[in-house]
């Protein structure tokens, strides 16, 4: 049986803050902003044949009538209490509920489970969208997930099929700028941009290190960029977007062809911050840098398997601003 299928983000601003619900997203950030994973999960199970609608709330009085299933992507920081109410309150209404944690340390998803019988599903990483677009595959025929990637209930009991492996690439994800004309795009202050996933770094505390490099087509990238390009301002989504020498060159190189403006911030390494790398940045738009500094101290870097000197951070923050970015170092 077709169902008819809710994705939304919670609304944002709480407590005077907002917070950010993308996967591998940093909680806080400081104005409102167009979420990306929301939007590119309905465009992939639109592809599907799926019956989806993406809601980015600005209130938590959201109608669930019409609706089968309820999506919610949940911050693990700030507002893990109050987004889950919207699940708690869909449960209620007699919906199917489903969690997406935004950064979903191991565990995390089993313990919420354990405590809040109102969540019928959670999609663990990785390959979210997959993971989810099968789920509502098995639901429609009326079977139990027999795939990696969900926690579910079955029987009063949890079951956990494990995280769903990694694909080489997320090419099957594609650009939802079309449904971007769905969306009020004045409302916003900034946008988010998700260009990639995973990070080749060995660090022992992150659950993203060792996740493979894997790029989205580069001509989708550049069509939500330019879809959004009225909010002026865009946060690319990507733990390591500048590794990948050739995507990061060719990216570029088309939104300066284009001649699309608009004022962008990447995160990057220390050793990707040379002359030539952050010039082909600027000149694409780029105006600002986030750096994650795993730590400065001698005693930990063995330990977290990471970490760099005095000398190299500043000589790395020096070339930022040189090129004429602004930096943003992240102490972990």
């Amino acid at each position: 049986m077709a169902m008819k299928t809710l994705l939304l983000n919670p609304p944002k601003h709480l407590r005077g803050i907002y917070v950010c619900r993308e996967e591998n997203g940093i909680g806080e950030v400081d104005c409102d902003f167009l979420p990306s994973n929301i939007y590119l999960a309905a465009a992939y199970l639109r592809e599907m044949g799926k019956d989806v609608d993406a809601l980015d709330a600005e209130t938590s009085i959201v109608s669930f009538d019409g609706y089968d299933v309820v999506v919610v992507w949940i911050c693990i920081l700030h507002s893990f209490y109050e987004d889950i109410q919207l699940l708690k309150g869909a449960k209620e209404e007699g919906k199917r509920t489903v969690m997406v944690l935004n950064d979903a340390h191991e565990g995390l998803e089993m313990e919420a489970m354990q405590r809040f019988d109102f969540i019928d599903a959670s999609i663990r990483l990785w390959e979210r969208e997959v993971a989810l677009g099968r789920l509502l595959s098995s639901w429609e025929e009326d079977e139990y997930p027999n795939f990696p990637g969900v926690i579910y209930r079955k029987d009063g009991k949890l079951v956990d099929t494990g995280r769903m492996p990694y694909l080489p690439d997320v090419e099957h994800l594609p650009s939802y700028s079309g449904i971007l004309s769905e969306v009020p795009l004045k409302r916003y202050g900034a946008a988010a941009i998700t260009t990639g996933r995973g990070c080749p770094m060995p660090h022992s505390f992150c659950l993203y290190s060792r996740t493979g490099l894997r790029r989205r087509k580069i001509d989708d990238v550049v069509a939500e960029i330019e879809a959004v390009s009225s909010v002026g301002r865009v946060m690319i989504m990507d733990p390591s977007m500048p590794t990948t020498a050739q995507w990061r060159d060719a990216l570029c190189d088309q939104l300066i062809a284009r001649k699309i403006r608009v004022s962008w911030r990447t995160d990057a390494k220390l050793q990707q911050c040379n002359a030539g790398t952050l010039k082909k940045l600027k000149a694409a738009g780029c105006d600002s840098i986030m750096l994650a500094v795993e730590t400065l101290d001698a005693d930990v870097k063995g330990k977290v398997k990471g970490g760099t000197s005095h000398q190299r951070l500043k000589t790395g923050i020096e070339n930022i601003r040189r090129a004429g970015m602004v930096p943003i170092p992240v102490f972990l």
